[in-house]
């Protein structure tokens, strides 16, 4: 059954994809893209 499927994935997703705030990124945090709400950071190191 397909709904089967999608209730699967999204338990195995569930606490992994999580919405982090911007501020528990730290300050060096560079915004490099953004798709809708997606958006990729590149967050140095230390």
């Amino acid at each position: 059954m397909p709904g089967d499927d999608i209730v699967t994935k999204e338990i195995a997703l569930a606490g992994i994809q999580r919405p982090l705030a911007i501020t528990e990124l730290g300050d060096g945090a560079i915004e490099m893209f953004r798709y809708g709400d997606f958006a990729g950071w590149i967050v140095p190191a230390g």
